[in-house]
């Protein structure tokens, strides 16, 4: 578990291609010039034409464009003689013929910046040395995007003469690639961000160059995005002025040596790469930030020189880095869960009810405590973010939760789901209006007449709501009014299944007392060999012309119209005229009632009301006054039913 974070550098010098500028005199070839370039008079001398061929170096591995390290462009020709003064000066936007006076068979120095952006206004030698192109930010390396690029060669000037100069880029190129194939089992490195730090602000073209303090762009460049597949393949690519900080550390023997002291002023001069990543081992996760110092070797050095490619490979081997500080910051790593218990790992729910989960995550010490709760099936059981369960479908379900550090580590819960048990059967019926109607089991409102075309459609409704709703209802018809042939009367028109629908059998003249009866209605259902049932009270009635009696002889057979569906018994008392041509039922108070009769029209007044079809459910007993014929009066009851 040693040595997780290792690296190799290696430092290449460039290969070249040739660009050719021909510089001829800018004076008649066979004239001469009595005054250098600074105006000091001199000896006359003949002026010959030569030729300059500029060359740079083939890149690798090229930024942008193929031609972009290699391009040429807004090009400063200098030439300074044997006392280091300026004696001719060119400037060329593009690489093309220039015709200059240079004076033959002198040691001359020819200098040549190119991509400086500008005409470049010297008159020594001293003052080019103190040249400086200052970048105007950190991804700026020259002009136009193209590299500051310069060189110097002494030549004697002869006729015809070609003079070769080559121009060394004031960049270097920074090549970057990682290699995690290394590390433990079960350890991940996933790289978030890869920068180059402390970048030099400027370069001298023509003099050893290092950054200095408020000189540097501290926060560097960033690799851009997609940049993790080209760390492990061709490496990632930065371009940085020459920092030649030389040897500040002699002596290192290891590579994690290789830092400054804490306040090291050093430190804000060198250039370094850091990369930031998330590590994942089997104990620890989080972010982990690597930096190391750049250089010609990976100890004391720290020199980034001009026209070199630096290839740096950062090895990751190990599970957990051995040290912690400024050069490798674990400060963001914290212990990974190992496992996740969940509670109740079993439990049996019904239909449409709630559990809460609890879920107990280890070590106590794990950074990342929060969890992702799952459900196996849906359908059956769903899960919050809480670990609240909720019982959607019968059947079985396993609830996850998993920790969120990219430990893959889980607890489970299995979750079975049952109908709640039946509780009560509930019987209902539709009213008149059609409306679905329940109430006392004795209700006396459901009746029914022997040879009339109406039923009664009885529904069976089971509770809770979560019970089995699919459950077979089974029905049954019982006598509870005594008469053996009760249960007989009620003609079933659908006997099985949910609705019942019962009809009265047709009425018998020869049978009459057959046709009138109680029977109770019974629905039942058998939820895991528990039955839970319960009844209605059916009234049924023969189909009966009015017969009123008095004195307990019948007065007359009328037919009655049936306007109201009560079965009464009304006692009449003393009070009351009955005439021959009909029955006239005189009150005093109350509601007028009209009753047709078969020659005439009966008028009923009550002292009470009689019930509406609201669904009241009480026999009604009246008292009322009957005077027979010519003020006979006589204290006799009346009973009168009245049946629809």
């Amino acid at each position: 578990m040693k040595n997780i974070f290792k690296i190799r550098n290696t430092v290449t010098f460039l290969s070249f291609s040739i660009f050719n500028i021909f510089m001829f005199s800018g004076c008649d070839m066979a004239g001469t010039c009595g005054e250098d370039w600074n105006g000091n008079s001199q000896t006359e001398e003949r002026n010959v034409g030569i030729r300059i061929s500029l060359y740079t170096e083939k890149a690798v591995q090229t930024k942008g464009s193929e031609d972009v390290e290699n391009s040429i462009s807004d090009i400063n020709i200098l030439v300074f003689g044997e006392d280091g003064n300026l004696i001719a000066h060119d400037y060329s936007e593009t690489a093309q013929d220039i015709r200059m006076n240079l004076p033959e068979n002198r040691e001359l120095e020819i200098c040549a910046v190119a991509n400086f952006g500008s005409v470049i206004n010297i008159k020594n030698k001293a003052e080019l040395s103190e040249l400086r192109y200052t970048a105007s930010s950190a991804y700026d390396t020259g002009s136009d995007g193209m590299f500051l690029m310069s060189g110097g060669k002494t030549a004697v000037i002869s006729e015809g003469s070609v003079i070769t100069l080559g121009l060394r880029r004031c960049a270097c190129k920074i090549i970057v690639k990682a290699d995690i194939s290394s590390l433990g089992e079960g350890c991940t490195l996933m790289f978030k961000e890869l920068k180059l730090k402390n970048m030099p602000g400027s370069v001298f073209p023509f003099k050893v160059s290092a950054a200095t303090a408020g000189n540097v762009f501290s926060e560097g460049i960033a690799a851009e995005e997609g940049f993790e597949e080209q760390l492990a393949g061709n490496g990632c690519v930065f371009y940085i002025f020459e920092n030649m900080q030389g040897e500040l550390l002699p002596g290192i023997k290891e590579q994690k040596e290789k830092v400054f002291p804490e306040g090291d002023a050093r430190a804000e001069r060198c250039s370094y790469l850091e990369i930031t990543g998330e590590f994942i081992s089997p104990e620890k996760s989080g972010e982990i930030i690597y930096r190391t110092y750049l250089g010609k070797d990976v100890l004391g050095n720290f020199d980034i020189e001009r026209n070199c490619i630096y290839n740096t490979e950062l090895v990751f081997t190990g599970y957990t880095p051995e040290e912690a500080g400024w050069r490798i910051d674990v400060s963001g790593l914290g212990d990974r869960v190992t496992s996740v218990n969940v509670t109740p790992s079993h439990s049996e729910i019904h239909l449409d009810e709630k559990i809460q989960l609890k879920a107990e995550i280890y070590p106590e010490s794990a950074e990342i405590r929060d969890l992702v709760w799952s459900s196996s099936n849906e359908r059956i059981c769903t899960v919050d973010n809480n670990g609240m369960v909720h019982a959607k479908s019968t059947g079985k379900a396993i609830i996850r939760a998993e920790a969120s550090d990219g430990s893959g580590k889980y607890g489970e819960a299995e979750i079975t789901v049952t109908y709640a048990p039946v509780e009560r059967v509930e019987i209902k019926w539709k009213n008149t209006s059609g409306t679905l109607f329940s109430g006392d089991a004795n209700f006396v409102d459901r009746s029914l007449v022997s040879g009339q075309k109406s039923s009664i459609t009885y529904y069976a409704e089971i509770y809770p709501y979560n019970a089995d709703q699919g459950l077979t209802v089974e029905w049954e018809v019982l006598d509870v009014s005594g008469n053996p042939s009760a249960a007989k009367i009620v003609e079933t028109l659908d006997g099985e299944g949910n609705p019942f629908v019962v009809k009265a059998v047709p009425f018998s003249n020869a049978s009459a007392s057959a046709c009138r009866g109680k029977v109770r209605i019974s629905a039942s259902v058998n939820d895991s060999g528990q039955k839970v049932s319960s009844s209605s009270l059916l009234h049924v009635f023969e189909y009966a012309p009015l017969r009123p009696k008095w004195n307990g002889t019948t007065l007359a057979d009328y037919n009655f119209s049936q306007k109201y569906k009560y079965y009464c018994s009304i006692s009449f008392s003393s009070g009351l005229g009955l005439e021959n041509e009909g029955y006239v039922f005189n009150g005093s108070q109350g509601d007028l009632f009209d009753i047709g009769m078969g020659f005439g029209m009966t008028n009923m007044s009550t002292g009470d009301s009689f019930p509406s079809d609201s669904g009241e459910a009480e026999e009604l007993k009246k008292f009322l006054s009957i005077t027979k014929g010519g003020g006979y009066n006589t204290k006799e009851n009346l009973y009168i039913e009245i049946i629809r």
